[in-house]
């Protein structure tokens, strides 16, 4: 199948918001939080941007450094060391919680209204994992952008293993399903396979994390990495494609601005 036009759309503080949170917790009671943070704060403690403040915590196999500001608060509420506190995405993972999202589901249509009417193929790809759990939500978000004459195509959750291979970050899973769709095989192993994929020439992507736009700008240099590892008579295929079809990237950042709601950069895909 071959189409002219994909948008690809995070789903988190760009399509919606459902108020769910990620917790810091005391390891010795982790069914109860000490504090509730936004996703958005922690990918900041995810992501080492705190790590100069020196407070190390790790739970369940999530490792971050927590700041100074947020230490303070935690002292606060319990006196605990970093050992004994950890970060929990609980509130992305329990289904019961999950379904109670629906309840107050607040819908960005401003920043997908532009594409009402469009034939375009539209998909929503979120860093939430457990795509199942999500079959209420994605129902009522798919329900009123219907009313818009707007229609989701597909939803990717790429940090649910049965939807994405669970290798590599969030950022790099994502520009990975994006680079897939644009190429037209799909890519396992660090290199291209010879499965056919859907393919654009023309590819959109909105998100409100710089730091998985940052990693689409970077999507050259993984297209050369994935070709490098490719089977020769596969990689001169894709090689002439791109070349003839010139693919196009764009790469939209979602911001607080309603009269310019995105930041945005051209990628056109090259070999190099």
């Amino acid at each position: 199948m071959k189409n002219e036009v994909i948008h690809w759309f995070d789903a988190d503080y760009t399509l919606w918001n459902t108020n769910a949170k990620l917790w810091i917790l005391n390891k010795k009671n982790p069914s109860k939080y000490l504090l509730r943070v936004s996703q958005h704060e922690a990918n900041n403690i995810i992501s080492g941007l705190y790590k100069n403040d020196g407070h190390e915590i790790n739970y369940n196999g999530i490792t971050g450094w927590i700041s100074q500001e947020l230490w303070i608060k935690i002292q606060r509420t319990k006196q605990l060391s970093e050992e004994e506190i950890g970060l929990s995405i609980r509130e992305y993972q329990d289904d019961d919680l999950i379904e109670t999202q629906t309840e107050n589901l607040l819908i960005y249509i401003n920043n997908i209204l532009h594409l009402a009417g469009t034939k375009d193929v539209i998909n929503i790809l979120t860093a939430r994992g457990r795509r199942n759990s999500h079959t209420k939500l994605l129902t009522k978000l798919k329900d009123h952008l219907a009313t818009h004459d707007i229609n989701i195509h597909d939803a990717i959750f790429v940090n649910d293993p049965s939807n994405v291979p669970n290798v590599g970050t969030t950022s790099e899973k994502k520009m990975l399903i994006i680079l897939q769709n644009i190429v037209g095989y799909k890519i396992s192993n660090q290199q291209f396979e010879p499965i056919l994929m859907d393919k654009y020439d023309v590819s959109n992507f909105y998100d409100d994390e710089e730091q998985n736009i940052e990693e689409c700008k970077n999507i050259n240099m993984w297209l050369h990495k994935y070709l490098t590892n490719t089977i020769p008579w596969l990689k001169q295929k894709i090689e002439e494609r791109v070349s003839i079809n010139k693919p196009t990237l764009y790469l939209n950042q979602i911001t607080s601005n309603e009269l310019n709601p995105f930041i945005t950069n051209k990628i056109d895909i090259k070999i190099i």
